[in-house]
């Protein structure tokens, strides 16, 4: 459990509540661990090797609250076509679950595929736990200079806040938006409502 995470629950939710509303596109992560992932460990080091955690098929694999988006595109491990994500991806979108056994989001080998096919300018990443998940996305997205990265910082939580802030302060330096749930909702547009009477 990462600590703290409960309280930013309320935030996940209201952020997955307004891609649905305004067809933001989704793409979540999933760690899909099993027994025998060289991050599955009974003496973990808590740096590469972690205790067993999201085993598959296991209730503690599943997403929380409104987290649970309903998938319309899971992405498994096995390599795709191009093309056939493609296909899947127009059909399917905007809601995406990626599955991985690493902590690294794009050691799943159909994420560059699904970011080349969606082509987004500006990607806002949250959840946890920013200083593994979280850290290896955003330094990924970093390397690959793939547009704008904002990282609200009121929807994500480290299992070291010592950590979690220094990586905060060096992202902000080498260009990430750090913005909290609040004034990121208030950025986006908002369906227009009808007049009665």
């Amino acid at each position: 459990f990462v600590p703290g995470a409960d309280e930013i629950e309320g935030n996940l939710c209201r952020l997955t509540e307004a891609a649905d509303r305004l067809s933001i596109p989704l793409i979540a992560t999933a760690d899909d661990h099993e027994h025998g992932d060289p991050e599955i460990s009974d003496d973990p080091d808590f740096e590469v090797t972690f205790p067993p955690h999201c085993m598959r098929g296991t209730p503690g694999a599943r997403r929380v609250g409104s987290t649970r988006i309903e998938t319309t595109l899971e992405l498994g491990r096995e390599p795709l076509d191009p093309g056939e994500i493609r296909t899947a991806f127009r059909a399917a979108w905007p809601r995406v679950l990626v599955l991985k056994n690493e902590l690294d989001a794009f050691s799943n080998p159909n994420v560059d595929t699904l970011l080349a096919e969606l082509g987004p300018s500006r990607h806002v990443v949250y959840g946890v736990a920013l200083d593994f998940c979280v850290r290896r996305v955003v330094e990924e997205l970093l390397a690959r200079r793939v547009g704008e990265i904002v990282v609200l910082t009121d929807a994500t939580r480290a299992i070291d806040a010592e950590r979690g802030d220094a990586l905060l302060e060096a992202w902000e330096a080498a260009g990430v938006e750090l913005e909290t749930t609040e004034r990121f909702l208030g950025r986006l547009p908002q369906p227009a409502h009808r007049a009665h009477g």
